[in-house]
């Protein structure tokens, strides 16, 4: 190998380690952390109970949402994580939902509820037995 072929090698492998770095320094010290508060209230859908659970960062919450289904979103730019490593989504063309998913964890999504009205709205249409 020629002299000038050594140093393009050494200069290419350099800036993929420097991104590589980069990006690993920048979604373990840069992105905002979201405090997660699981299980904070239960309802009732279609005579079953579900679980709902809790984002928020910086004066704004996000609930989960039990019937969605997170295939039907594109993922955007990851926007944050949670303490525990749970990386969190921006929707795709959506500034109202996240996508909350994690290595051998199923994406959740959440969905922002007003500051000034906590309760969750629902827009499931409930069966009356």
């Amino acid at each position: 190998m020629s002299r000038r072929l050594k140093r393009l090698v050494i200069f290419v492998i350099f800036v993929l380690l420097s991104y590589g770095i980069y990006n690993v320094i920048y979604k373990l010290y840069v992105l905002p952390v979201f405090k997660l508060e699981e299980n904070v209230e239960v309802v009732t859908i279609n005579g079953t109970e579900y679980v709902l659970h809790r984002l928020s960062y910086n004066g704004t919450t996000y609930i989960s949402e039990p019937l969605a289904d997170a295939d039907k979103y594109q993922l955007g730019k990851q926007v944050g994580r949670t303490k525990d490593g749970m990386q969190i989504y921006q929707v795709k063309g959506d500034d109202t939902r996240l996508i909350m998913q994690g290595f051998m964890f199923p994406p959740e999504v959440y969905k922002k509820i007003d500051s000034g009205n906590r309760q969750l709205k629902i827009n499931q249409k409930k069966k009356d037995h």
